[in-house]
């Protein structure tokens, strides 16, 4: 499996272990030039759910996405999709189908796009309940836009493992094998599973900034000073940041980053949930 660390200024990118995932809301507000690595792969996100989260509606073209990410060549970029979270779709007014249309009406536009110019998009399959993602998969299907790599939205807002893992396996067990799925902004947790790694090929997540913040508070508490400490990231280094948390450091971030690659590496030894969770999930 592939995993992105999400990041969200420029600073980070130096500390980027091999890959990492940036948001276009982001990344457009910078005036001066991005120094990518040439050995780091790269996502360039939409930024769909502070989009619709603050304003109900994207404030950009999909041509002007797209030009952006012909300027900056990503590995890959994402489709302009519409979450279905019940707190989108109050942003929205709209119904779950009307998400599920407006999605698939964007990934149109920017895959003839990236076809036309040999950049390859990650499409997107969203819903809410099983039978939501089933129904978009149809409509995807009947459309023809599915895409060699479909990210499954909507999933990062769900905290059992357990429901996490019902939705990524029948998703994968109702799509062509030949599609790669993505998982966006996932729940961690999840990769200490043998059968995460049969339905996911590619994930990403920037949960390092909340455990980053989490763990300053519970050192030092709101308020204080890490500067001069011991790292938290790493013991032999002395913090020279003028903060109370991590949520904003690179070397935080790396480390992090680090220790989710390795347990990536362990998938063979890891449990199976069904070992002790439920038999249904067997497969």
């Amino acid at each position: 499996m592939e995993f992105y660390v999400g990041i969200y200024q420029n600073s980070h990118l130096k500390h980027v272990p091999s890959r990492f995932i940036y948001s276009y809301r982001r990344m457009r507000k910078r005036k001066s030039p991005y120094d990518i690595p040439e050995h780091l792969k790269w996502i360039l996100d939409s930024g769909a759910f502070q989009e619709l989260r603050l304003y109900g509606r994207y404030t950009f073209t999909p041509e002007e996405y797209f030009e952006y990410a012909l300027e900056k060549k990503p590995d890959f970029f994402v489709n302009m999709d519409y979450m279905c979270e019940p707190s989108q779709l109050l942003k929205t007014g709209l119904t779950v189908e009307e998400h599920q249309k407006l999605s698939i009406e964007n990934q149109i536009t920017l895959g003839d796009l990236a076809d036309e110019h040999g950049i390859e998009l990650i499409g997107t399959i969203q819903g809410w309940d099983l039978a939501d993602y089933l129904d978009h998969i149809d409509m995807l299907k009947e459309s023809d836009t599915l895409r060699k790599i479909m990210g499954i939205g909507s999933i990062c807002r769900r905290s059992a493992d357990k429901k996490i893992l019902q939705v990524l396996r029948i998703i994968r067990r109702n799509l062509p094998s030949w599609i790669k799925l993505h998982g966006f902004g996932v729940k961690t947790t999840i990769l200490q599973y043998r059968e995460t790694y049969n339905y996911l090929d590619m994930c990403d997540s920037m949960a390092w900034s909340y455990e980053g913040r989490m763990k300053g508070v519970k050192k030092i508490g709101i308020g204080g000073s890490l500067n001069g400490k011991p790292c938290l990231a790493y013991n032999d280094l002395i913090c020279n940041r003028n903060s109370d948390d991590c949520a904003n450091c690179g070397l935080y971030m790396r480390k992090w980053a680090e220790k989710i690659e390795t347990l990536i590496s362990k998938k063979e030894n890891q449990l199976r949930i069904t070992s002790f969770i439920n038999e249904e999930l067997k497969g």
